[in-house]
């Protein structure tokens, strides 16, 4: 008996503002690829694991190391390929609600509508 690999996939369509994502997934679980299109462009990424909790994300403006939490898409920062890091504050749903750059100072302040709709970004 011979297992095949298969890729399982996910596709989230946003009509509001006309965006399309679709996801890759490994068969255990990791995801691997992220397919997009909408009003501010298209394009595909690669998700490349070191280990559990750190990946490498490729696209076609460079790459970036992300460092994950032990919840699930729980996003404790990331840094691009100058070194240049950036931390994330989720809320209890697991929502980005702030963003900090590497000296602690606020540079993304976000808020959420019902169904995770952002509504206000500083």
């Amino acid at each position: 008996m011979t297992l095949t690999p298969k890729l399982h996939g996910a596709c989230y369509d946003n009509m509001k503002n006309n965006t399309t994502v679709n996801y890759q997934y490994c068969p255990l679980g990791k995801r691997i690829g992220r397919t997009f299109s909408g009003f501010d462009g298209s394009g595909f990424e690669k998700f490349y694991y070191i280990n559990d909790n750190i990946f490498e994300i490729e696209n076609d403006k460079g790459s970036r190391k992300v460092v994950l939490g032990l919840g699930v898409d729980e996003i404790y920062g990331e840094m691009d390929e100058q070194d240049n890091a950036r931390y994330f504050f989720q809320d209890y749903l697991g929502s980005v609600k702030m963003e900090f750059d590497e000296n602690g100072n606020i540079t993304t302040m976000r808020r959420y509508r019902a169904f995770g709709d952002c509504c206000l970004a500083l």
